[in-house]
């Protein structure tokens, strides 16, 4: 505080002041950084609970090619079945799922009714 509140003529209370200033826009910069990341994580949380309860409803009514769904609505979103935009994302060959990739507001398109 007393760097912040000194004379910035000075040559080292302004060294001082350029330092605290460049502090608090890295924590800034992090907080906001780290908030995008916390609502993509939990917009991802959501569309795997989602899942859980259509794979569930599916299986309920008697179907028992859950791919089919999850291929369906990828191709409304995405103008391709499932494999393909795995390929496209370069997720092929592993057991991740492409949604582990999209970014916040992605999901979110994909999150949507």
């Amino acid at each position: 505080m007393t760097a912040m509140n000194a004379d910035s003529k000075k040559p080292n209370v302004a060294a001082a002041q350029l330092y605290f200033v460049g502090i608090i826009e890295t924590l800034i910069g992090y907080s906001i950084e780290h908030a995008e990341s916390m609502d993509r994580f939990a917009i991802r949380e959501e569309i795997s609970e989602r899942e859980i309860v259509l794979s569930k409803t599916a299986a309920a009514a008697g179907a028992n090619r859950f791919d089919y769904f999850r291929s369906a609505g990828y191709r409304g979103m995405y103008d391709m079945p499932y494999q393909e935009l795995r390929e496209l994302r370069g997720v092929a060959g592993t057991k991740r799922s492409v949604l582990d990739f999209m970014g916040k507001d992605e999901l979110a398109g994909n999150l949507s009714d």
